[in-house]
């Protein structure tokens, strides 16, 4: 008892008829530090919640009207089980720190079907580490089945592999960084950039429009101006929105890099 409320706990509390199928357990799910909230196989929270009309989860998944899963990913057969391992950089994070980048950027990596028009059936957000490598886990990805890989950053131009890949056993490796011929091209300029020995994803589409064009200078040159700072428009990482980081755009605007995808997709 405090400042008038009265405390119960939680078998106090159903006695009085609320939150019935709640329990105090470990969820269980399949990896809480890469914010992936599906559940393993043989969790509590498994067909024990109560419909409330809803009719899919956030994937996309349909949820049943009756017992589904608690949670905001419905469990399923695969759920959680297939995972990337990836490699990439950021260009000018890289550059600035000539050997690894400056700073863990916080990256999104797609699946998308390998026919057109290339829907995307998966997504997940993780931390690169400062040599680029990350691992991305998916609830949807089927073993077997070829998906494009597709990489997105706050300030990066959107860079899909150059081939659809498939999970075998539901792991699967992808490296941007070795080689040109990693990234898909439309034959209109090199996909990445080659920086001390290795492929970069592009910096510089701070609106994320597809180009990396004059509209992606006008925050960098009100911060540089005004002596201010947002994260997104410091792309090298450094802590300061100056000259370095106004430079990585011009060269990417007169080299006239673009997104390139697969004829029939559409990028977002």
């Amino acid at each position: 008892y405090r400042h008038g409320v009265t405390y119960s706990t939680l078998s106090q509390w159903q006695t009085l008829s609320y939150d019935a199928n709640s329990f105090n357990t470990d969820p269980q799910f399949n990896n809480y530090t890469t914010r992936d909230l599906s559940l393993k196989t043989g969790s509590k929270a498994i067909s024990t919640g109560t419909g409330v009309g809803l009719t899919a989860d956030i994937m996309g998944t349909p949820v049943p009207s009756t017992n589904p899963d608690m949670g905001i990913i419905q469990h399923t057969s695969g759920s959680g089980v297939s995972t990337l391992s990836l490699t990439a950089l950021v260009e000018a994070l890289y550059v600035a720190g000539e050997t690894r980048m400056t700073l863990a950027p916080w990256v999104t990596v797609e699946l998308h079907n390998s026919t057109s028009p290339y829907a995307m059936i998966d997504s997940n957000s993780a931390i690169l580490s400062t040599s680029g490598t990350g691992t991305f886990t998916f609830s949807k990805a089927v073993n077997g089945t070829s998906y494009f890989i597709v990489i997105k950053s706050m300030n990066t131009i959107e860079t899909w592999s150059s081939a659809a890949h498939s999970f075998t056993g539901s792991q699967l490796s992808y490296n941007f960084t070795s080689s040109i011929n990693q990234a898909y091209t439309d034959g209109s300029n090199p996909p990445m950039a080659l920086h001390n020995g290795k492929w970069c994803i592009y910096t510089g589409d701070l609106n994320h429009d597809g180009f990396i064009s004059g509209d992606d200078f006008t925050g960098v040159d009100n911060d540089n101006s005004a002596f201010g700072y947002h994260f997104i428009n410091d792309l090298d990482g450094d802590g300061f929105v100056g000259g370095n980081d106004f430079t990585f755009i011009n060269n990417n605007n007169e080299l006239s890099i673009h997104r390139q995808l697969p004829a029939g997709a559409t990028g977002n």
